[in-house]
């Protein structure tokens, strides 16, 4: 069974685009450190963001494991965390929006996948249409997780694609 570790800024990104849920559809399992479910559900609660009831859901139905973090107790950056995770479990993939992060999981050798990659392998599997990928391209923009340069980037895939 492949495993996915996922980060913090990957499922805040796919909650504010409201795709959370496709994260059922993936062959695998998911896993984090705790430090992620603090951040982005715990935390997320005590600031208010609507989006942290969303994520809580996802961990609620079990779709998310969260792994112990007690190999982890010293380090007290999350990122680090998810690459360590990653180690430990030999994962297949590390789910990741941060930039810096991405870099980091890359160098280690694993395979990298942030938002706009995850929604374009729907569109090169033909669950999502030009025009849906693009859409969702730009709700990621419109929320900041994406920068216009990198919108313009991913939006080029499709026509690389086409």
């Amino acid at each position: 069974m492949k495993k996915i570790v996922i980060d913090t800024s990957m499922l805040i990104s796919l909650s504010k685009i409201g795709v959370i849920e496709w994260l059922t559809e993936i062959e695998g399992k998911i896993i984090c450190p705790e430090g992620v479910y603090r951040e982005c559900v715990e935390d997320g609660i005590i600031s208010g963001y609507s989006d942290a009831i969303i994520i809580k859901r996802v961990f609620d139905q079990k779709i998310i494991k969260k792994e112990s973090e007690k190999e982890f107790n010293n380090i007290a950056k999350v990122d680090t965390q998810v690459v360590l995770l990653a180690k430990d479990k030999n994962a297949h993939y590390v789910f990741v929006d941060d930039t810096e992060l991405y870099r980091k999981a890359k160098l280690e050798g694993f395979r990298v996948m942030n938002s706009p990659e995850f929604l374009f392998e729907r569109v090169k599997k033909e669950i999502l249409s030009s025009d849906e990928y693009v859409s969702y391209l730009q709700n990621l923009y419109y929320y900041k997780r994406l920068s216009k340069s990198n919108l313009e980037k991913y939006k080029s895939l499709i026509r690389e694609e086409g």
